[in-house]
């Protein structure tokens, strides 16, 4: 982003730090795993549009939203990428999710029929997350409530059962993270449950930003990463957990966004 010639003020955006916390965060990733980069709230301040095309560029695989105003906002500028919507999606935002070909949380079944009937009308169909709750106690449903509601969406036409998610409640806040693998160990359960099932396996995941960089058995087929590709750690507690568990060299991640301003008077004082 380059300075407004008559800004007191100004914020840039460096498009190499981008390209190089992207490689660094891909060489913490195990195998196979995508890589998804979230860019909710206007890519945390940074610039929605900005830092989106800058992330695709450097390599990202999906970009993640809270919202489908968000997801338009990015498809109307030409941005391709697969784009997750990581936050409630309601019935009536269905026709919306389906005409900005999104994927989006599903959390019950009224939700999940909407999106199915504006798939079959869009003539494609919308992949969905069921969202399963592990102890953050903000969004999803309980593990037999997730095994219900994947047989439902298995048979409708216009939805693909895409993924099987959750968040973790603290794992950024401690270094004690027995709460997090605890949550880990639920999501897997229901994984091997769709499997006993019948059910297809769908893309799970759980990990945020802390989560690559601390703990490899959370990457599975997908990472959420926020603030961490923006050049932050997500607090002082997963960077000593990661020097704390690391062999070689510690990450580094490198500041995306910086702040100037011009010189408006220098003067000595007595």
């Amino acid at each position: 982003m380059k300075q407004h010639p008559n800004a007191a003020s100004w914020c840039e955006i460096d498009a190499a730090a981008i390209e190089a916390n992207i490689a660094t965060l891909r060489q913490s990733l195990s195998a196979g795993t995508r890589l998804g980069i979230v860019v909710k709230s206007n890519a945390y301040g940074h610039g929605l549009l900005t830092c989106a095309r800058q992330f695709v560029a450097a390599g990202a695989d999906w970009l993640v939203v809270n919202g489908v105003g968000e997801a338009a906002l990015l498809r109307r500028a030409g941005i391709e990428a697969p784009i997750y919507i990581c936050g409630p999606t309601f019935a009536i935002d269905a026709p919306a999710v389906a005409k900005y070909r999104a994927s989006a949380v599903v959390c019950d079944v009224e939700t999940a029929e909407a999106l199915a009937q504006a798939g079959r009308e869009a003539g494609w169909a919308i992949g969905v997350h069921i969202k399963v709750e592990t102890g953050t106690n903000r969004q999803g449903v309980s593990a037999a409530q997730a095994l219900d509601l994947g047989r439902r969406i298995s048979e409708l036409a216009g939805v693909d059962l895409q993924g099987l998610t959750t968040h973790y409640a603290d794992i950024e806040d401690t270094t004690d993270h027995s709460f997090a693998l605890e949550q880990l160990r639920q999501l897997e359960e229901v994984a091997q449950a769709y499997q006993l099932a019948g059910l297809p396996r769908p893309l799970v995941h759980s990990a945020n930003s802390a989560a690559p960089l601390i703990w490899p058995q959370t990457h599975a087929g997908l990472v959420r990463v926020g603030i961490a590709a923006y050049g932050l750690w997500p607090s002082s507690e997963t960077y000593a957990t990661a020097l704390e568990r690391r062999e070689g060299e510690m990450p580094r991640l490198q500041p995306v966004l910086s702040w100037k301003a011009r010189v408006a008077q220098v003067r000595e004082v007595a």
